[in-house]
């Protein structure tokens, strides 16, 4: 989720394109991973409570 941060915090709409999920292909892994936009939110979510400490 971390290498979808940039473009997320930059600009949502142009991450997703209108979609509900999108599939990203790990090079590590060969994983083919589905993501919601709730997905990058709760995540979003979780660093912001991290960084506060909470």
């Amino acid at each position: 989720m971390k290498m979808l941060d940039p473009v997320w915090r930059q600009d949502p709409e142009e991450l997703f394109l209108g979609e509900e999920l999108i599939e990203v292909n790990c090079p590590r892994c060969a994983g083919k991973y589905r993501v919601s936009k709730e997905m990058m939110e709760a995540h979003e979510q979780s660093q912001k409570e991290k960084e506060s400490g909470e």
